[in-house]
């Protein structure tokens, strides 16, 4: 049995609606252009804002340390809002998402996901789409290593295929 550093929970989620942009990123540039872009999205969500500030991990391609992420970043909105400032209207996905709440700083986010699919395989789950981060805590604020993120990755069973 593998022990399991995060509580996972599978919860069922409605899609909600973000203003966001996309863009592929090397992975030695992620950190910064989440810096510049999310301030720049919850500016432009203004009175729409709701939830936290994102990234979706669309794809990731190239080996370490040369990856490229297919990148998605943003802030939650209410219905109705519009396009702004470069940011477009997209959403978070739907449906049952398997997800932990990561706390420290972002360097330990990949031993996250590593744990996430280990416990995927073990308890007959995949994934149905890209995962995302939901950004709790502004690490100015509340320190790195004090920082909340929701990593979330909305999945399906597989039982029915062992």
């Amino acid at each position: 049995m593998i022990r399991m550093r995060w509580d996972h929970q599978v919860v069922w989620r409605e899609p909600s609606p973000t203003l966001s942009v996309r863009e592929k990123v090397h992975s030695g540039h992620v950190g910064e252009r989440l810096k510049e872009i999310l301030p720049k999205a919850i500016k432009a969500a203004a009175e729409h804002a709701t939830g936290y500030p994102f990234a979706i991990w669309h794809d990731v391609s190239g080996t370490i340390p040369d990856q490229i992420f297919d990148m998605e970043a943003g802030m939650q909105v209410f219905k109705g809002a519009v396009d702004a400032d470069g940011f477009k209207i997209s959403h978070l996905p739907g449906g049952n998402i398997l997800q932990i709440t990561y706390v420290g700083s972002y360097d330990g986010l990949s031993d996250a996901y590593t744990e996430i699919v280990q416990w995927m395989r073990a308890n007959a789950f995949e994934p149905a789409g890209p995962p995302w981060d939901s950004y709790v805590d502004d690490a100015e604020l509340t320190g790195v290593d004090n920082c909340r993120t929701l990593i979330c990755w909305p999945v399906r069973s597989n039982a029915y295929n062992r």
